[in-house]
């Protein structure tokens, strides 16, 4: 996962890497909610 996180973010800035890790938690998170 570090080295992951690593490489996005040479490509990406800070902002974007947490606003996608955001928003997949969110979608983990209310999937987890319906079942």
């Amino acid at each position: 996962m570090g080295n992951l996180a690593k490489l996005l973010g040479k490509v990406m800035s800070k902002e974007d890497v947490e606003k996608i890790f955001y928003r997949n938690a969110l979608r983990v998170f209310m999937e987890n909610m319906k079942t």
